[in-house]
């Protein structure tokens, strides 16, 4: 699997740093911070970074899985995906393109 090769050990440590990071300004804000609205803001955005840096590590390894997945079928020769039966539905109406 790919969680121990050097791409993935490098984006864990960016994700980690990101995390540590606004965890760190958070923590810090919230118990030493004044209650202002430029602190509320700054939360949130940090919030949102964190999130969003969780959100993408999450969905960039899933897509990655999927790229990998499909890289392997190809190099056996095998379809993508599973081939499609014809349905009724597939044909024109009749009259179509007369």
């Amino acid at each position: 699997m790919h969680s121990f090769t050097a791409p993935w050990r490098i984006r864990r440590a960016y994700v980690l740093a990101v995390m540590l990071y606004c965890g760190a300004l958070i923590g810090y804000l919230a118990i030493f911070g004044e209650d202002t609205e430029l602190n509320r803001v700054i939360i949130t955005n940090l919030s949102l970074v964190a999130g969003g840096t969780l959100g993408s590590y999450i969905f960039g390894a899933a897509w990655d899985d999927k790229n990998q997945r499909d890289a392997e079928l190809r190099s056996r020769g095998g379809p993508r995906f599973p081939p499609r039966r014809p349905s009724p539905a597939d044909e024109p109406p009749e009259g179509f393109g007369q």
